[in-house]
C-alpha cells in the first residue's frame, strides 16, 4: 500500500480484518461516525484522522508509526488502539482524543492546539493514560470526564 486517503474507515460484522500500514500514511478523512474493529499493523506507518465524523478503534492494534488527529474525534477503546508506544498521538487544534472502556493506554500524548483548543476527553469507563502528555503550543486544551467515569492521567 502506497501512501493513500481514504473517505472511511469501518469494520463488517463477522469479517476478520487487518489493515497494514507498512511504512506508508494513511489518511482517514472519515465522512460518518462509525468504528473499525479489525487490527492495523505497520513497521512505521503513520495512521492520520481527518475530517469531523468519529471514529472508534476497537482493534489490538500494532503499528509502530505516529497518530496524528487532525479534525474531529478519535475514539481509543482498546489499550492499544493507538498503536505501540514507539509512535506518538498528537491531537492538533479542533480535534478530541476520546477514551473508552475501562483501559490503560501507555501512548505519550501530544496536545497541540496552535492557537485555539485541542481536547482530551474520558467518555466512559475508569481510563488511566500512563505515558507522558505534552501541550506543545498557544491554545487551549480541555480535559473531561463524562459524569461516573474516571480519568487517571
Amino acid at each position: 500500500m502506497a501512501s493513500e486517503t481514504i473517505g472511511r474507515l469501518r469494520s463488517t460484522s463477522g469479517i476478520s480484518q487487518q489493515l497494514d500500514l507498512g511504512s506508508n500514511t494513511l489518511t482517514i478523512n472519515q465522512s460518518a461516525d462509525d468504528g473499525f474493529g479489525g487490527t492495523i499493523i505497520g513497521t512505521t506507518g503513520t495512521l492520520i484522522k481527518s475530517g469531523s465524523a468519529a471514529l472508534t478503534l476497537t482493534g489490538a492494534n500494532t503499528y509502530n508509526g505516529a497518530t496524528q488527529i487532525l479534525a474531529g474525534s478519535l475514539v481509543a477503546a482498546n489499550a492499544t488502539a493507538l498503536g505501540t508506544v514507539t509512535g506518538a498521538t498528537t491531537v492538533n487544534s479542533g480535534a478530541t482524543l476520546q477514551i473508552s472502556g475501562d483501559i490503560a493506554i501507555a501512548e505519550n500524548i501530544i496536545l497541540n492546539p496552535a492557537g485555539t483548543s485541542a481536547a482530551l476527553e474520558n467518555i466512559s469507563g475508569n481510563n488511566t493514560l500512563s505515558g507522558t502528555i505534552a501541550h506543545t503550543s498557544n491554545g487551549s486544551v480541555t480535559l473531561s470526564a463524562a459524569t461516573g467515569t474516571q480519568l487517571t492521567l
